[in-house]
């Protein structure tokens, strides 16, 4: 959509696999991290939104709409394994 005053940034990662809560959690905290480290000063909020590849799917199969809009865009960095 278009920049607002009132918009904000939506991060979205997906993980592989399923796993704990926490995991998400330590993600989420990783991610404002390294916002910090590159003096992201958050001009824009950030949302940072953290997801199980199943919970995604999952989601956007269910109609909800950021999830939906984000599953149609282009991925901004994919892990491979030897990344």
């Amino acid at each position: 959509g278009m920049l607002r005053p009132y918009s904000d940034l939506d991060l979205c990662v997906i993980l592989p696999t399923n796993g704990e809560q926490e995991k998400r959690h330590r993600v989420r905290m990783k991610m404002f991290g390294l916002l910090r480290e590159h003096d992201y000063r958050h001009v824009i909020p950030v949302d940072i939104h953290v997801y199980f590849a199943a919970e995604f799917e999952d989601w956007v199969s269910r109609g909800h709409p950021l999830l939906k809009e984000i599953a149609q865009g282009e991925p901004v960095y994919v892990k491979t394994r030897s990344s």
